[in-house]
């Protein structure tokens, strides 16, 4: 179990219904999409969108860029 499936419903629609919960096995996760704390407000940015100000990462609101 533990997987989904599509049923058609009454009014033919399609529904997705769930199985049980699982446990997931392993230890870790991959990741998907790094976060860094902006050096200035503290607040979690993406790897992605990080500006370097100075030498410190700071997200894109705390480095005065209007994007």
């Amino acid at each position: 179990m533990g997987k989904g499936s599509l049923e058609k419903t009454p009014y033919g629609k399609l529904a997705l219904t769930l199985g049980e919960v699982f446990q997931f096995e392993r230890d870790w996760l991959p990741e998907v999409m790094g976060f860094v704390p902006c050096s200035a407000c503290g607040e979690p940015a993406a790897r992605a969108y990080l500006r370097i100000l100075g030498e410190k990462p700071v997200c894109i609101p705390c480095s005065g860029d209007d994007r």
